[in-house]
C-alpha cells in the first residue's frame, strides 16, 4: 500500500482540487478558483517530498499492512454508523426532497463502501499473515 501512497496523494488533491473550484465557480467565487489550483500545484510537491521512504524490509511490509488492514476496518465502522445515521433520518423524514432513486444509490453505495473496506481489511491481514514465517509445531511429549 506505502508503494502507491504518493499516487494516492496526487490523485486525491488532484480530485479534490477539480471538486472545490466547481463548487466555487458554481458559487460565484471566481478569483478563489485560482488560489486553491495555485495552492494544489504547490502543495502536492510539498506533501509528496515528506511521505517517508518505501518499505522495503519484509517485517516492516507486514507491520504496515497490518496497520492498513486495521485502519481499513475502521473506517468501514466508520461507514457503517454513517449508514445507520442517514437510516435514522431517512426514518425521521430527512429526505423528503430526495427522490427514491437517489436514496437508493446513496444506500447502495454505501453499501459498497462497507463491503470494500471490510474486504479490503481482510486480504491485507490475509497476506500479513501469509508472509510470516512458519515456526514447526512443538513436539508432544
Amino acid at each position: 500500500m506505502k508503494r502507491y501512497s504518493r499516487y494516492i496523494v496526487f490523485f486525491g488533491s488532484a480530485f479534490s482540487c477539480v471538486l472545490i473550484n466547481f463548487w466555487l465557480i458554481i458559487t460565484g467565487h471566481y478569483p478563489w478558483a485560482l488560489v486553491v489550483l495555485v495552492a494544489f500545484l504547490v502543495g502536492t510537491p510539498l506533501i509528496v517530498r515528506k511521505l517517508p521512504p518505501i518499505a522495503r524490509e519484509p517485517q516492516q511490509i507486514r507491520s504496515h499492512q497490518l496497520n492498513s488492514a486495521s485502519s481499513a476496518r475502521r473506517l468501514g465502522w466508520i461507514f457503517f454508523a454513517g449508514i445507520v445515521f442517514g437510516t435514522l433520518n431517512l426514518l425521521s423524514g430527512g429526505a423528503k426532497a430526495i427522490p427514491w432513486w437517489g436514496v437508493t444509490l446513496i444506500f447502495s453505495w454505501s453499501g459498497f463502501l462497507i463491503w470494500g473496506c471490510f474486504s479490503l481489511a481482510k486480504r491485507l491481514k490475509k497476506v500479513a499473515a501469509e508472509g510470516q514465517p512458519h515456526k514447526p509445531a512443538e513436539p508432544e511429549v
